[in-house]
């Protein structure tokens, strides 16, 4: 079988009303994703969404434990504490790129490039959750956008 991969991207901060609602869309996003026979979900490790998402994969795993999480470091340099990443996630990815200028967007479009679907909580229409949105799109990535579902 075939390892099918889903990376997360999202906002910063959420507030604990659009934590709790992010939660159960993606929740229901991933259980759906695993069913579908994905295995493979990716983060980046940036803020609350990502957080989020994260728990609520681990929280999957208990009944699906052939699932992992994966971290895709972005730059070689990052101030990073590997012991802690290692008891979140159960891969972790060493980054390709150095420069600290490029090695988000680039990490960010390579976890796209790698992944079958990706998951968004994204509202700004500027910025860098934006362009890699944008990315996705222009790469024809099958994605959805939770920030776009109204509750």
């Amino acid at each position: 079988m075939t390892k099918k991969s889903c990376c997360f991207f999202g906002q910063t901060s959420l507030g604990t009303k659009k934590r709790e609602i992010a939660f159960e869309l993606v929740y229901q996003q991933i259980d759906t994703l695993i069913k579908n026979g994905y295995t493979d979900f990716v983060f980046g490790n940036y803020g609350e969404f990502e957080d989020t998402a994260r728990i609520a994969v681990i929280s999957l795993k208990q009944r699906n434990p052939h699932i992992k999480t994966v971290y895709y470091q972005a730059y070689r340099y990052a101030p990073v504490d590997y012991e802690k990443l290692q008891n979140k996630y159960d891969e972790i990815i060493p980054p390709i790129e150095d420069s600290r200028r490029t090695a988000t967007n680039y990490r960010n479009q390579t976890m796209v490039e790698l992944s079958d679907y990706c998951i968004f909580y994204v509202t700004n229409k500027t910025g860098e959750l934006s362009n890699t949105l944008q990315y996705a799109i222009k790469r024809n990535k099958p994605y959805i956008n939770l920030a776009d579902i109204k509750n």
